[in-house]
């Protein structure tokens, strides 16, 4: 939900704050081991073609932007994604 993105930017936070927020704290917040990246752990995520840290880069975020769908740790198709409106 990019719109939620934008209204953590909004607020003031950095692209950086915005992005852990999103994910690793909001994790932590609900007690799930999730919002990290490391061996071992099982991985939910999307690898985009430009930098995310960039403020402009995800205020205009779409899907020719994604690289790679990782779901479960597995790698997943985007053409299936995109096919089940993922």
């Amino acid at each position: 939900q990019l719109e939620g993105f934008c209204l953590l930017l909004d607020a003031g936070m950095s692209t950086a704050e915005a992005l852990a927020t999103a994910t690793k704290v909001a994790a932590d917040l609900v007690g799930l081991p999730v919002g990290t990246l490391k061996p071992g752990l099982l991985a939910d995520c999307v690898l985009l073609k430009r930098n995310p840290l960039e403020e402009s880069v995800m205020r205009t975020l779409t899907r020719a932007d994604v690289a790679q769908v990782w779901v479960g740790g597995v790698e997943a198709y985007l053409a299936c994604l995109e096919s089940n409106n993922l």
